[in-house]
């Protein structure tokens, strides 16, 4: 359980037998527009998974909520819904923060949003970059922005680098010795242009 103090805003993961449940799923009725439909059954199933986060305010209840899956190396958001007379009060904010405490071991958090919602400013406040856009499923036509919070953890390019930055060997040399040793080469870069092709021809074991 995780609290916003400015806002005394509790987050707090729900179950199936959770009061909070029904809320979650009165708010998902009411934004299905943008946020599409999901059976209560599949509510009930995600809350007993553990994936279900509610934002829970003093003396009012759950005034919004974040549901995501799992999938391999990545969190997908599937639902962030705020009650609307709540938002942009830090209850966004407060989930983000919480699922990403949470799942942290993971690579980060992969969203959805279709692009006409005009919500870019509220990803990137939260630290998203938009990556791609692909077409949505709409028979009108619409185009989602794939969204992508990073949770910075080291991959194998910047392993790979951090460790020939550590192994490199860095050295230094006097001008004066290296143009010694550059009259040197030019010296015996002379004497072999000048020793016949059998010679060298053995010397190279040949």
């Amino acid at each position: 359980m995780s609290t916003e103090e400015s806002l005394q805003l509790t987050i707090c993961e729900i179950d199936s037998s959770s009061k909070h449940l029904e809320t979650v799923m009165k708010l998902a009725d009411t934004n299905a527009a943008t946020l599409g439909f999901l059976p209560y059954g599949a509510f009930r199933r995600l809350a007993d998974e553990g994936l279900i986060l509610a934002c829970i305010a003093p003396q009012i209840g759950c005034i919004g909520y974040l549901l995501y899956e799992i999938s391999g190396y990545k969190v997908k958001l599937r639902h962030l819904c705020i009650a609307e007379e709540w938002r942009e009060k830090g209850a966004t904010k407060a989930l983000i923060k919480y699922l990403k405490n949470k799942t942290y071991p993971l690579r980060g958090i992969q969203a959805s949003c279709r692009r006409d919602y005009n919500l870019r400013g509220m990803w990137a406040a939260l630290g998203f970059v938009a990556v791609h856009e692909r077409p949505g499923r709409r028979k009108e036509g619409s185009i989602l922005t794939e969204w992508w919070l990073d949770y910075g953890h080291p991959d194998l390019l910047t392993t790979l680098a951090q460790q020939v930055t550590e192994f490199r060997i860095c050295t230094a040399i006097d001008a004066n010795i290296f143009y010694d040793i550059a009259d040197e080469e030019t010296a015996d870069e002379d004497d072999r242009q000048r020793v016949p092709f059998r010679q060298v021809a053995v010397a190279h074991g040949m």
